[in-house]
This record gives structure tokens, C-alpha cells and sequence, in this order.
């Protein structure tokens, strides 16, 4: 069991650095192959290949990393006795570092996503950013 707690953990850590790699590669070309992703990783293309089916799977998988810090960044409790500006810019500040760290996705998305699949990452920062503003 032990053993296999260990594997489960080795590959969680190779899937989270082929991420990175891919984040990070994809910033600086957003034509980069899985090639150049995988050298960036330190993995071949078969350890890629073993996590993820291609280029876009890989986007999926920065685009559900990127939806999951979203709503961890709107998880924190509204504050409803606060005015709506103040409100809001509580939201832009939450929701600011997780642009910025996923910037490249919003070329990307439109890319290799399908523009369900976006509509569907970004509605709860939609959702929450109608609310504060219907209430101003």
C-alpha cells in the first residue's frame, strides 16, 4: 500500500510539472509542441503522452487548474454588509493573481477549447461579478 501511495504521489508531481512546463512554454509560445513541452519538463513525449492525449488535452488540464484557483479565489465569503464598489473590488483583487498567473489561457482557450467549455470555467467569476454589480 505504501507503494502505491508513493506511485500515485510520483505521478501527481510529473503531471503538475508537465503543467508547469506547459504553462510556462506555452507563455513564451503559444504554438509550442508537446515536444518542447515535454524537454521543458525534463520528461519525454511518451511521459507526456502517458497523462494527457495531445496539445489540447493539456490546455484542458491548465484550464481545470485554472477554474479550480478561480473558485478557490471566490470562495471567500461575500460581504454583504460592504457597498457594492467596495465589494467589487474585493472580487477584482481575488480574482486578479489568477488572471495573471493563467493569462496565456485566454488566447489559448479560444484555440483549443471549445467555447462551452470556456463559457463553463468562467461562469462562476461571471456569476458572483452579475451579482455585485446588480446590486450596485
Amino acid at each position: 500500500m505504501h507503494t502505491s501511495r508513493n506511485a500515485r504521489s510520483r505521478t501527481r508531481l510529473t503531471r503538475a510539472r508537465i503543467l508547469e512546463a506547459a504553462r510556462q512554454e506555452l507563455g513564451r509560445d503559444p504554438d509550442s509542441s508537446v515536444g518542447d513541452i515535454a524537454e521543458a519538463a525534463g520528461a519525454v513525449r511518451r511521459t507526456v503522452y502517458g497523462h494527457f492525449s495531445g496539445r489540447a488535452a493539456l490546455v484542458e488540464g491548465l484550464a481545470e487548474e485554472a477554474a479550480r484557483a478561480l473558485r478557490q479565489a471566490l470562495a471567500v465569503p461575500e460581504d454583504h454588509a460592504s457597498d457594492a464598489v467596495t465589494e467589487l473590488a474585493r472580487f477584482v483583487l481575488a480574482v486578479w493573481p489568477v488572471g495573471d498567473r493563467e493569462r496565456i489561457l485566454l488566447c489559448l482557450a479560444l484555440q483549443d477549447l471549445r467555447a462551452e467549455r470556456v463559457d463553463e470555467l468562467l461562469a462562476p467569476a461571471r456569476d458572483m461579478a452579475a451579482a455585485i454589480i446588480a446590486r450596485g
